[in-house]
């Protein structure tokens, strides 16, 4: 009889114990295995990333914040390899954007910029070009920006685009 209430009893323990791991579902297994490594999400992770975006965005200065100063606009000046991508942007929340690019080697003449980078150009917001496409050569050339925000106030700032040529030095030690 001893022999059976203790065959009972460790049988109800082991039913208990199979019933009490068959509450959570396959899902709830992989959820609570993943949690110890993801943290995030890819949504959440993308999500993140927005907001750090338009928090950038609404840090850069318009011309209606009070501390707006067009001088502020660009840089002096820029360095760009001959090889590289120049990628400029202006104040956003503006009515109309005109970039100037003048050469002082050349008087000061305005330089046709053969080809710019998809969604930018001299009347856009954003100055985005690959130098090599563009027929600029290794020099200082001067870029104004004239910015017009919606009530007509004109706001204007210039820099120096300096282009340099992309060397790359190989040693005599490096070459074997």
């Amino acid at each position: 009889m001893k022999k059976n209430l203790l065959y009972l009893f460790l049988c109800l323990i082991i039913l208990n114990g199979l019933f009490s791991s068959c509450i959570n579902s396959i899902d709830d297994l992989y959820d609570q295995y993943n949690e110890n490594f993801a943290q995030n999400t890819l949504l959440e992770q993308y999500l993140s990333q927005q907001q750090t975006v338009e928090e950038e965005e609404n840090d850069q200065k318009t011309p209606y914040d009070p501390d707006f100063k067009q001088e502020d606009m660009l840089f002096d000046e820029y360095f760009v390899y001959n090889d590289g991508t120049l990628n400029l942007a202006a104040p956003p929340k503006c009515y109309n954007y005109k970039w100037i690019l003048r050469d002082p080697a050349a008087g000061y003449k305005e330089v046709e910029i053969l080809k710019y980078w998809e969604g930018s150009g001299p009347d856009q917001r954003s100055f985005v070009i690959y130098i090599p496409d563009t027929g600029l050569e290794s020099r200082t050339y001067q870029l104004s920006l004239i910015v017009y925000d919606f009530d007509g106030n004109r706001y204007h700032d210039e820099c120096g685009i300096i282009i340099y040529e992309h060397y790359n030095y190989v040693s005599e030690d490096d070459s074997s």
